[in-house]
């Protein structure tokens, strides 16, 4: 069964919602203005509320119009086009909650405030996107059509050997490494060489001499978290322990995997293209202007965390559309890159969460 929905026809009688996102989008323009940081000598830092009325009405209205808007559309909820544009959009509503936090830090753990601003408007807009490819194809989305998956395949294995090239060439005129490269790479080369991530024993001569200085074990990025006479990188080692196979041989080496896991990335892109129902000239052409850009390019060629997170959560996002047709082995390959991202970088632990809770969703309306 399909539902044919126009956008235009979704969005009817929802004009509530419009308020709470024109609401959202007002107080992160006005946001500079409603408090102001400063920064004291020793890094300590307070925030003065220069317009404290102005402030304290604007936390009364993100938390009042959701509230009234919600009561307001649940009292004329309706059917057709608008009903399903209310079923659509509701959960918009909740946007302006996100920023309440940010004006009053003090009262909420130091991470809560930044983290609920950025991830949950993505876990809404996500959801969203869902719930209107739901209502617009009961059947379609998430179909692997013959043909798919060998040019998938065929486009993994180009884009590995292209990245497999370019970041090899790249190293070897522009460098070994670059910023947080190096934390990475020793650690590959000590799971490669003792089978541990103790790295006292495989920096060098003058590095070595670097930790006796005030705060040296600080910039060499060791934990001070280590275990007595041992030294670990706060750097997590999801990535080293995809590259250490391959440590033994060389800068090529090292390419190889990395090339891999861009090409896998490029790949999975045009994966979920498809499987969105895009036609194949234009999934094509996404995915090429999407792997040739400017940074996936970039970090495609360093030994960096960036490109193994984005690749995984690619495929995360490739699960959850494929979970309709292919339950089980959605959930398995959801599970796989829920359990795979904060090993990556700690960044990624909010990523893995909001997979995991759609994933939970998924299984309590028992769709799984």
């Amino acid at each position: 069964m399909t539902i044919q929905l126009k956008f235009w026809d979704s969005i009817k009688g929802v004009w509530p919602v419009l308020v709470n996102i024109l609401l959202y989008v007002n107080v992160i323009l006005w946001f500079s203005r409603l408090r102001k940081p400063i920064l004291f000598p020793g890094k300590n830092s307070v925030v003065l509320w220069p317009n404290r009325w102005l402030t304290l009405a604007t936390i009364i209205l993100l938390l009042l119009v959701p509230l009234v808007s919600y009561w307001w559309l649940r009292k004329s909820w309706g059917s057709g086009a608008a009903g399903r544009g209310r079923y659509i959009f509701l959960l918009l509503l909740l946007l302006p909650l996100s920023l309440v936090p940010l004006l009053v830090p003090t009262f909420f753990p130091l991470s809560l405030p930044s983290n609920l601003a950025v991830y949950l408007p993505v876990l809404l807009g996500s959801l969203v996107f869902l719930r209107y490819l739901r209502m617009q194809s009961q059947d379609e989305y998430g179909q692997v059509k013959t043909g798919h998956a060998r040019l998938v395949t065929l486009v993994a294995v180009l884009m590995s050997v292209f990245f497999w090239l370019a970041g090899w060439y790249f190293t070897e005129t522009a460098g070994a490494h670059l910023g947080d490269e190096g934390h990475y790479l020793i650690q590959a080369r000590s799971i490669s060489q003792d089978l541990d991530l103790d790295l006292r024993n495989n920096f060098s001569p003058l590095e070595t001499q670097r930790f006796l200085a005030p705060g040296g074990r600080t910039r060499l990025h060791i934990s001070p978290y280590s275990r007595a006479g041992q030294y670990y990188s706060w750097h997590p080692f999801g990535l080293p322990l995809f590259l250490a196979p391959f440590e033994g041989l060389g800068v090529g080496g090292r390419h190889l995997a990395l090339g891999t896991i861009a090409g896998f990335g490029c790949a999975g892109v045009l994966f979920v293209s498809l499987c969105l129902g895009t036609p194949t000239r234009v999934a094509l052409i996404f995915t090429l202007l999407f792997s040739f850009s400017s940074f996936w390019g970039l970090y495609a060629c360093r030994a960096l965390p960036e490109t193994v997170g984005a690749t995984t959560t690619i495929w995360l996002f490739a699960a959850l559309i494929l979970h309709r047709h292919r339950p089980w082995q959605a959930l398995v390959l959801g599970a796989v890159c829920c359990g795979l991202l904060p090993w990556f970088q700690t960044r990624f632990i909010p990523i893995a969460g909001l997979g995991g809770v759609f994933f939970l969703l998924l299984i309590w309306r028992g769709t799984i």
